[in-house]
């Protein structure tokens, strides 16, 4: 009978699943896998649906269950293969999709599994493979159009254009109608230079799929390189966000919790994913440093897997780390709430890894888009732009979508090199002639800023210019820069073109140029940092955009403005005047270097003090603009009544009911003829916090844990109270006074732990559960949540010595004896894991979920031991 109802279920959830109702697929198929846990297929059926609803945990563990009871079957290998995909961690992913390839090396779906161990193969650096099976996928499926664009784009990255081109081309003969191709094709005539054409490629793109989100960053992005863009038609382009994206997330946004106290640390968080070796990377790693925990509580949000040097410079700082790249638009946004931010920064705006669909369901009251970005999101629900006077001078506020919020010098601060190379003499004093440099992004030299170098090469005879990009390490795009320079006079012979270099090696070769050279409309952002800290003076010509005044802020801001150009004539006049200039060239190289420590750009802790003030500003905007006191008093609702404890008593009744409302009601209205009552406080501020109305509820709870001091159930529902409304420092400083004014109580000092965990303070969760073990020697619980606590957080040794103590004093606990399977599987002991594993089974033979731990076990170590008989075990009990 379990068998058919199962079979029924997972029918009806297969075919919600199909419509894509995954939510109200996956309750259907979880049951049927309950009820018939020996049938891998139905596993199978769940995780796929967990998957595609993004649940990657539950989904990994439906396929594990799957593997155990079907290691051969290839779906579940396949599948097992996209969740890693999914979650971020290619290594597994090219695993298992080459097992499921290699079980079923003819399947219909040949062309598919190849293409997706090309795509786990890209973010492991090894491109050539990667390009070759995407190769191998076009030729099982030639119509294959994402292993097509994967094929173009690891060539591109193999700085092999014109191939990518070609491959573009014979794909766009087959589906000339496939945006996805489109798209790609403008991504590599970008990443040649060629900007003009690529807007023509997008434009396309986006004819085909207007709401491809995409294709809209890259287009919007793009036009920032486009000669003659302005603030005004950048506005206008970016409106295209809020009409595609914006206005369809309207329907999650929900009413903010937030604490309204002017003057509390502020809880800020910045979400991006270039937490590692990028501009935005070095802008955060000083002044990461120096947020005063008093003002700011911050909180990073990793939007992509990879970290370096630069993210443990920037983790060290003490921010809160929330690993997300593998969540959900709807997951992040939850996390995000239940963090309690309130300010949210966007690091990333349309640059790649950005979580721009996350602000559009505004989870935090406040937001704002700042250093990540070159201008307006387009987001309605984004309410500020941090800029400066130099990027958005006084009276352009209008042409942005957010509100400006300026910073009182520049709107970034940089954490130069530790490993720069010492700064060397101009290379004119040994040569006798002059040479220019310019190692931005080539997508900023288009045309136009070809022309104008020329210009200046035709004037100075006997200079020379030195590019040197990443692109450049293409042949052909040599050759398209060198055609572009012929034709304005340059012979080749004064052209250096050069491609990647490492950082240090990169900044060593300044040390060959007497001048940078600032390209236009969008100038240079921290390569003009970096070669200002070369000692390399910099001549730019602000444009009319965000991205054309990067290096008109910076050179402002090192007291430097006199080598920002009026007009093209005036940057040709200046740079033929540094020509003529060695010695001039010399005594500027000496200083430039203590210029800019001694500027706003390098004083981190200046910056974090200014930054903490604008967000202060912009959360005091926010609780005059919503217009509620921070503070409303306390006035009674309900009237007829003269006795309190009648009020209360009827609030206390309605409260079990769940009628909320009468329950406040009754309670405000008991407390305002008796203020003293700590219960009926205590029970006013329950019923508040269950409405989610956290401020008042907080209130009324501090009111009652002051006038009764000594109860550790209302310093319970207040610490409830704070944690429900994201304010954990808070509920941390709570449980802390509480416990230093009565030491002896183990539940306090376990919810202290329990939010001090929550706040990613492992070690003092530790200490506070170490005194609960000193306190109470004989409980388990402070034992075994060190062991959960220091597994979490990888420290697994620990993890197995206090589980230890835990066994020790329950030593025919099942429950323990599993998670000691499961430590000593994390461990690669499997002797040891299916011994434990077992002995949890003994304990408990009646329980199902004992015989799937136990073939977990066996399928993850690998253990030579028959575990055929366990489906059947698992059966004989359902």
């Amino acid at each position: 009978m379990s068998v058919e109802r199962a079979k029924t279920l997972a029918s009806e959830g297969l075919r919600l699943a199909q419509q894509g109702r995954m939510r109200e697929a996956v309750p259907l198929l979880r049951g049927a896998a309950g009820l018939a846990p020996w049938i891998a297929d139905l596993h199978l059926n769940l995780g796929i649906a967990l998957l595609h609803d993004g649940v990657l945990p539950d989904a990994e563990d439906a396929m594990r269950r799957t593997l155990a009871l079907a290691c051969d079957q290839p779906a579940v290998h396949k599948n097992l293969g996209m969740l890693h995909l999914a979650g971020g961690r290619p290594a597994e992913a090219a695993k298992a999709l080459r097992r499921a390839l290699a079980l079923a090396p003819w399947t219909p779906d040949r062309g598919a599994l190849l293409n997706n161990i090309g795509v786990a193969l890209r973010p492991l650096g090894r491109l050539e493979e990667a390009a070759e099976h995407f190769r191998h996928a076009l030729r099982a499926a030639p119509g294959l159009v994402d292993a097509r664009k994967n094929l173009a784009m690891t060539l591109v990255d193999l700085l092999r254009t014109d191939e990518a081109l070609a491959v573009l081309r014979t794909g766009l003969a087959l589906a000339p109608d496939a945006a996805e191709l489109h798209g790609e094709a403008a991504h590599a005539c970008k990443e040649r230079g060629m900007v003009e054409e690529a807007a023509v490629w997008l434009e396309r793109a986006r004819q085909l799929n207007p709401a491809a989100i995409e294709a809209l960053h890259s287009q919007l992005l793009l036009a920032h390189y486009q000669p003659g863009v302005t603030a005004a038609g950048l506005h206008r382009l970016h409106a295209d966000m809020e009409r595609w994206h914006g206005r369809r997330s309207r329907a999650a946004w929900k009413p903010h919790g937030n604490g309204r106290d002017r003057h509390r640390p502020l809880r800020v968080g910045y979400v991006s994913g270039d937490l590692r070796r990028h501009p935005v990377g070095f802008f955060l790693a000083g002044m990461m440093r120096h947020h005063d925990p008093a003002q700011v509580i911050p909180f990073l949000y990793s939007c992509h897997p990879h970290q370096d040097a630069v993210t443990a410079a920037i983790r060290a700082g003490g921010a809160i780390w929330r690993q997300v790249h593998a969540a959900s638009d709807e997951e992040l946004a939850e996390q995000i709430r239940t963090d309690g931010i309130d300010i949210l920064v966007d690091l990333a705006g349309h640059t790649a890894h950005n979580r721009l669909r996350v602000f559009a369901r505004r989870p935090a009251p406040v937001q704002a888009s700042w250093a990540g970005y070159v201008g307006t999101t387009g987001l309605e629900g984004m309410d500020w732009l941090v800029a400066d006077r130099f990027h958005v001078p006084p009276g352009e506020d209008g042409l942005y979508t957010e509100r400006v919020a300026r910073m009182p010098h520049g709107y970034v601060c940089w954490q130069p090199p530790d490993d720069a190379p010492p700064v060397a003499p101009p290379p004119a004093l040994a040569r006798g002639f002059a040479t220019f440099g310019c190692f931005n992004n080539i997508a900023k030299v288009t045309p136009p800023v070809v022309a104008l170098w020329a210009d200046i090469l035709r004037r100075v005879p006997t200079a020379r210019l030195v590019m040197r990009t990443k692109a450049l390490g293409d042949a052909g795009t040599r050759r398209r820069y060198l055609a572009l320079f012929a034709a304005g006079g340059i012979a080749a012979e004064r052209l250096t073109l050069g491609g990647e270099l490492p950082q240090r090696e990169l900044l060593a070769a300044y040390g060959d140029v007497d001048v940078a050279l600032d390209p236009f409309p969008y100038s240079g952002g921290v390569t003009t940092l970096e070669a200002l800290w070369m000692g390399v003076p910099v001549i730019t010509m602000p444009g009319r955009s965000f991205a054309g005044r990067h290096s008109t802020s910076h050179l402002s801001n090192i007291g430097h403005a006199g080598w920002v150009a009026a007009d093209p004539a005036d940057y040709v006049a200046r740079a033929v005047a540094w020509a003529e200039a060695p010695d001039a060239l010399a005594a500027i190289r000496r200083g430039l270097r203590q210029d800019m420590a001694a500027s706003p750009l390098l004083d981190h802790r200046g910056f974090a003090r200014d930054l903490e003030a604008l967000w202060r500003e912009l959360w005091h905007d926010h609780l005059e603009r919503t217009g509620e006191p921070s503070a409303p008093p306390l006035q009674p609702a309900v009237h007829g009544f003269a006795a309190p404890g009648v009020l209360h008593r009827l609030g206390v009744e309605a409260m079990r009911a769940g009628d909320a409302a009468r329950a406040v009601r009754c309670l405000t209205a008991a407390v305002a003829l008796a203020p003293a009552a700590a219960d009926a406080l205590d029970h006013l501020g329950v019923a508040l916090s269950g409405r989610g109305s956290f401020e008042p509820s907080i209130r009324a709870l501090r009111h009652a844990t002051a006038v009764a001091p000594g109860d550790p159930a209302h310093l319970n529902n207040l610490v409830q109270a704070l944690i429900r409304a994201g304010r954990f420092t808070e509920a941390a400083e709570a449980l802390t006074r509480a416990c230093a004014a009565a030491p002896f109580q183990p539940s306090l000092v376990g919810l202290l732990g329990d939010v001090r965990a929550r706040l990613g303070d492992a070690a003092g969760a530790e200490a506070a559960y170490l005194e609960i073990a000193a306190l109470r020697p004989e409980a388990v619980e402070p034992w075994l949540a060190i062991s959960r606590l220091c597994r979490h957080t990888g420290r697994t040794a620990r993890a197995l010595g206090s589980l230890v103590q835990a066994l020790q004093r329950r030593p025919d606990d099942a429950d323990l004896h599993a998670e000691m399977a499961a430590i000593f599987a994390d461990l690669d002991d499997p002797g040891r894991a299916v011994a434990a594993a077992k002995r949890a089974l003994a304990l408990e033979p009646g329980r199902v979920d004992r015989y799937r731990d136990l073939a977990l076990v066996f399928h993850r170590q690998q253990v030579g031991t028959d575990a055929a008989s366990l489906p059947r075990r698992i059966a004989s009990l359902q």
